[in-house]
């Protein structure tokens, strides 16, 4: 299955400058737990980033009266953290969006009625890793 291109968005493991003791703690946390992944290894939090995208499954066209599963699987070494899908139409009815092992699948079915003769859907998953700050993914 081919994914397009993602939408990649960073978080550093920095708190706001009015952050309250807890809750510059609790970054603290994250960021020291990011830093001692033993699979990562390293030990400089400043160099970790949370790195999320968003990545297309194939698009399925859903005939009359039928059913159709379709799926979007995240990269290697990043982890599923949701999900969703693109309907074409309003015919298509989702059935189940869920994930399944290390990606995202929807079942849809077409209850017919529309003018559009191929309506589509595709299922969306959003991934994440905890990556080196000049790590691609």
């Amino acid at each position: 299955m081919a994914a397009a291109a993602a939408v990649v968005t960073t978080t550093a493991f920095v708190a706001p400058v009015n952050a309250t003791a807890s809750a510059t703690a609790r970054t603290a946390a994250v960021a020291d737990a990011a830093a001692s992944n033993p699979v990562k290894g390293g030990n400089n939090r400043d160099d970790w980033r949370l790195r999320t995208a968003e990545f297309l499954g194939v698009s399925a066209v859903v005939p009359m009266n039928t059913t159709q599963t379709v799926s979007a699987r995240c990269p290697s070494r990043t982890e599923v953290t949701g999900g969703g899908f693109v309907l074409s139409s309003s015919d298509l009815h989702v059935l189940t969006s869920q994930r399944s092992g290390n990606g995202w699948t929807v079942t849809v079915r077409n209850i017919g009625g529309s003018t559009l003769t191929s309506p589509t859907a595709r299922a969306v998953v959003e991934c994440a890793a905890i990556v080196r700050d000049n790590n691609n993914w």
